[in-house]
């Protein structure tokens, strides 16, 4: 049974690998199909998996017998048997003053800071190109959005879109404010919204198609203390939804991201 739950740990990590490159290969449900859905899903697979290698690994472990010195093999002693036990002699036991009142931990209350932090933080905000916004531990600014039908160049790849669509290429900044290095930055986890609230998620080949002529790190990059790093990430979209007008959605980094800042774009 162990080696079932290996096949899968190991199909698991197999899964994370590709989608890193090309989520939508190993997520094949759902809207949002980004690297960010890769790990969750597969991520949590292998976790349990690792737990039901432990599991089932104690269950087939095969039981000994315990072979006294005279070469008699003991036996368990079932259950609602008595035995004759000596009494054992216990240290005695340290004796603990209760703690004062001064002693006990008491709730730490919200500073003035992070109070007003929380009020201007509100689940949902707008804002328009070119506005710098802070979402949890990073810092955005949207510098520009272009609507056009190929992505790349000549000396890299070029990726057109499909008939009747467009690319949207989006172009931010995204700066660290934390106290630490985050080594796990997803620059594609924006995503746009029509009149008709569908989602799009980004392109995986045209944010593909930027990030080879840009020499980035496709989608996952490393980021060190206010250190700010230039990224884009490409839609492709019918051609009438962008007429009509779409909102770009920017999440709260993590998995639990509840928060989000909404850019309108009109074209």
């Amino acid at each position: 049974m162990p080696y079932f739950f290996l096949f899968l740990f190991l199909a698991s990590l197999a899964a994370i690998v590709v989608g890193m490159v090309k989520p939508g290969v190993v997520i094949q449900w759902g809207a949002v199909r980004n690297r960010g859905r890769v790990l969750l899903t597969y991520g949590l697979a292998a976790f349990a998996s690792l737990i039901f290698i432990g599991l089932t690994a104690e269950n087939d472990t095969p039981r000994t017998q315990v072979v006294a010195a005279g070469g008699d093999v003991s036996t368990p002693v079932q259950r609602g048997a008595t035995e004759a036990v000596e009494p054992v002699a216990l240290p005695p036991a340290e004796v603990v003053s209760d703690p004062s009142p001064q002693q006990l931990d008491q709730p730490s209350e919200p500073t003035v800071d992070q109070a007003q932090s929380e009020q201007d933080d509100p689940a949902e905000r707008v804002v328009n190109i070119g506005n710098e916004f802070k979402l949890g531990n990073f810092l955005y600014v949207v510098d520009k959005v272009n609507r056009t039908q190929q992505v790349g160049n000549e000396d890299s790849m070029i990726k057109r879109a499909t008939r009747g669509a467009s690319f949207v290429v989006v172009s931010f900044r995204i700066t660290n404010k934390g106290n630490a290095t985050d080594d796990m930055v997803f620059t594609d986890d924006f995503y746009l919204v029509d009149q008709r609230r569908r989602k799009f998620t980004s392109s995986t080949e045209g944010t593909f198609t930027l990030e080879m002529m840009s020499g980035g790190d496709f989608g996952l990059t490393q980021l060190q203390p206010d250190i700010t790093k230039e990224a884009q990430t490409a839609f492709e979209v019918p051609n009438e939804v962008l007429d009509q007008g779409v909102t770009l959605v920017i999440p709260k980094k993590g998995f639990f991201g509840i928060r989000t800042v909404r850019i309108p774009l009109k074209f």
